[in-house]
């Protein structure tokens, strides 16, 4: 049962406020933008974080887009780029690093909820090139 209280708001138009008990309807959204993707590289052998100096992009289609640097830990340097903000999708995800094979990954698929996508974390095992 909704139960609703009114309280008069003293302006020069005499408006009246409503309160009521009952919670909002649908989810409550903040305007962050969240990726759709973020991926950490490491080497294949040793686990060593490797993204200062890779380059990567997600293609979804005709839709590419470039990996960008968004993590920064002050010990370790970059730890993750990510992209496809806000974008669902189903994607390939490419990485290059000097001294690594390219590295591919298919059919990484970006769900969204009410409000934002459902990030999706990939770790690029990257083998050193012969």
């Amino acid at each position: 049962m909704r139960t609703c209280v009114r309280a008069p708001l003293a302006t020069a138009l005499l408006a009246a406020v409503w309160s009521c008990s009952e919670p909002a309807v649908g989810p409550v959204c903040n305007s962050n933008a969240l990726p759709g993707i973020a991926v950490e590289a490491r080497d294949a052998r040793t686990g060593v974080l490797l993204l200062d100096s890779a380059a990567g992009q997600v293609i979804e289609g005709s839709y590419r887009e470039e990996l960008t640097p968004a993590t920064l830990d002050p010990a370790r340097g970059l730890t993750r780029r990510f992209a496809a903000y806000e974008r669902a999708g189903t994607y390939t995800v490419t990485l290059s690093q000097p001294g690594y094979l390219p590295w591919r990954a298919s059919l990484v698929h970006v769900t969204r909820d009410e409000c934002h996508v459902n990030t999706v974390t990939v770790t690029a095992l990257l083998e050193v090139a012969p």
